[in-house]
């Protein structure tokens, strides 16, 4: 296995199955065909989901050749991990989250509830070398503190991610994520800083109008100064880091799959190829 394809998708859970009649375009049965369609096109191997519930994992997982971690029989945390299982094997999971007790979901920085970070360590079935694999979603913008969240909670992920390598430090690692601010603000350079890459911008991408990840389901209508100050909305990336040079990016896309009105989420959804170099 040379190359591994890797996903971050925010599914956006409207608290299905129950219809959303403000936006009928967000109704998961117009969704989605267009989410088992986009993963069946592109077929990752690995898919970090945001915002994907019990519901969802019912509802698609006889169409999705995965496996999930959680496996939601005692864990319903939406920040979830899937695998095809004829190329990982689950070797360890968990979870923390990105407050200043990390083993512990005390709400902070204004928020009514706490963000977690999901992780695995997956085998590599072929070569039998480990991945470290996580996935998350920080706030999303209206809290007071949310600035604080995000700069702060980048820096306590970074630590949690040395804590968890030191158990296996030759495991390379993968961040996906919706980080809601863009790839230039504090919290992103907290990663880069740290040694992690960008693997939409070591794809030979740079950000403009047309690099916006979320869209509200407006699609190429969408445009950042409808929100805000910024014209780009980049906010999903997949981040790598392996001091080894073991995972180098060959190509990243933002896939904009979709009929208009209707599309998968109201994001779009990123893919990463990555080389495995033996």
């Amino acid at each position: 296995m040379r190359v591994i394809r890797v996903m971050s998708f925010n599914i956006w859970n409207t608290g299905e199955p129950d219809p959303w009649e403000e936006n009928p375009r967000a109704a998961w049965s117009r969704r989605r065909p267009w989410v088992v369609h986009t993963i069946h096109r592109v077929r990752p191997a690995l898919i970090g989901f945001q915002e994907f519930s019990p519901f969802h994992w019912e509802n698609l997982r006889d169409d999705l050749p995965y496996a999930a971690c959680p496996d939601f029989e005692s864990d319903e945390f939406g920040n979830t991990i899937l695998y095809g299982a004829d190329r990982f094997g689950l070797l360890d999971s968990g979870l923390f989250w990105l407050s200043r007790t990390p083993d512990e979901p005390i709400p902070q920085w204004g928020l009514p509830y706490a963000v977690g970070v999901r992780w695995a360590i997956l085998e590599n079935l072929e070569s039998k070398t480990p991945l470290l694999c996580l996935n998350t979603q920080y706030e999303d913008g209206w809290a007071p503190n949310q600035v604080q969240m995000r700069e702060e909670g980048s820096r306590i992920l970074v630590e949690q991610i040395e804590r968890i390598s030191q158990g296996w430090p030759d495991a390379p690692v993968i961040l996906t994520g919706d980080f809601n601010c863009n790839a230039w603000d504090v919290p992103y350079r907290a990663f880069i800083e740290h040694g992690f890459v960008d693997t939409y911008r070591a794809a030979g991408h740079g950000d403009s109008t047309e690099s916006s990840t979320y869209h509200g389901y407006m699609g190429e209508a969408y445009s950042g100064l409808e929100w805000g100050d910024e014209q780009c909305w980049r906010v999903d990336w997949i981040l790598t880091r392996d001091g080894k040079q073991r995972l180098q990016t060959v190509a990243s896309t933002i896939l904009r799959d979709g009929q208009p009105p209707i599309y998968p989420s109201d994001h779009w959804p990123v893919i990463a190829d990555l080389y495995v170099v033996d």
